[in-house]
Formats: structure tokens, C-alpha cells, sequence
């Protein structure tokens, strides 16, 4: 009589329990690359849209800047102040200005205070886009000068108009923002 006992032996269920630890290892090993590509991927898009945002929000306060009220345009190559026109009040036809200031953040990156004409002030910051230099270009007297036939930028501004031209370096990246009311004619242009 043959007795033989149904089940497996100690040594098939060694080798089948290496070959699951081996299995779920690798599967461990796939999913944690995976959730580091993500989380890279995820963070290079924040800084995407941060970069975008600070684009959008410093180009369109420094095309906007006017001389309301006497106010003054205060550049160097770590902040500029200036105002711009905030709205007409619907009850008068007066305007009113807001002021608008950009500085370097002692963290990194840019503060925008936003200073309304009751004086509340609304504040943003913008770390992922590094360190941002300004330039200024524009008319260098009262009298005015004809534009140089190459744009000459300046550290600080402090005059009396508006400067043409708002260099703003951040990253690896430039643009020049021209200012609507300036009088400062670009190179190549005829000055009106």
C-alpha cells in the first residue's frame, strides 16, 4: 500500500516565498521610481505656473504705469515703485491710482505690494522665480533727448518722467516691458 500525503514540501514552499519577496520587491522598487518622476514632474509645474503668474503680473503693472497725482516712478536693480491707474470712480469723474511696489524678498524671489486708494494693500509672493534684476531706459533730462541708437540701461531710476523701458532679468531669462505713457522713443523709431 502507497501512502502518500497530498501538500508540498518545505523546500517548494521556501523557493515559493523567495520567488513572492522578489516579486513584490521589484513592484516596491517600480512604484517608488514612479512616485518620485510624479512628485519631480508635479514640482516643475508649480514652478511653471509661479513663473508664469510673476510674467503676467510684472509685465502688465509696468505697462500700466502712469504718473497720477504727481506720483513718481523709483527704480534700482532690486525694486521699483510706481503707480498705476486703479479705476474710475463710477460716482465722480475723478481717477484714482493705485501704488504698485516690487522688491527683492529677503528669502528669495519678489514681494508685490499693491497699495489701493483707501490704503488697503493686497501682497504676493513669488519665491520660485530666483533672483530678479531691473534695468531702466529712457529719456536722461528734462529737456529730453533723442533715443540713442542703442538702448542704454541704468541701475537706478529716480527722474522726474517715466522710463521707456523696464529691463527684467530673472533666472536665465530677460524682457523688456515698454511703459504706455513714457515719451522715450526706441531705437529706429521716429519720436512723437
Amino acid at each position: 500500500m502507497n501512502t502518500r500525503h497530498s501538500g508540498f514540501t518545505l523546500v517548494e514552499l521556501l523557493i515559493a516565498s523567495a520567488i513572492g519577496a522578489l516579486i513584490a520587491a521589484t513592484a516596491l522598487g517600480v512604484m517608488s521610481v514612479g512616485m518620485t518622476s510624479f512628485a519631480t514632474v508635479q514640482s516643475s509645474g508649480a514652478a511653471e505656473m509661479e513663473r508664469a503668474r510673476f510674467v503676467a503680473a510684472i509685465s502688465s503693472d509696468a505697462r500700466s504705469a502712469m504718473p497720477i497725482g504727481g506720483a513718481r516712478f523709483v527704480g534700482a536693480r532690486d525694486r521699483m515703485s510706481f503707480a498705476r491707474l486703479w479705476s474710475p470712480a463710477r460716482t465722480t469723474n475723478s481717477v484714482e491710482a493705485a501704488r504698485i511696489e516690487w522688491r527683492a524678498a529677503p528669502e528669495g524671489g519678489m514681494v508685490r505690494t499693491l497699495t489701493r486708494p483707501d490704503g488697503t494693500e493686497t501682497i504676493e509672493h513669488f519665491s520660485a522665480i530666483g533672483v530678479v534684476r531691473f534695468g531702466y531706459a529712457g529719456k536722461t533730462s528734462e529737456e529730453g533727448t533723442p533715443a540713442p541708437a542703442e538702448m542704454e540701461l541704468l541701475d537706478e531710476w529716480g527722474r522726474k518722467n517715466y522710463p521707456g523701458i523696464v529691463r527684467i532679468r530673472f533666472g536665465a531669462e530677460e524682457m523688456d516691458v515698454s511703459i504706455a505713457c513714457s515719451d522715450y522713443a526706441l531705437a529706429g523709431r521716429d519720436a512723437q
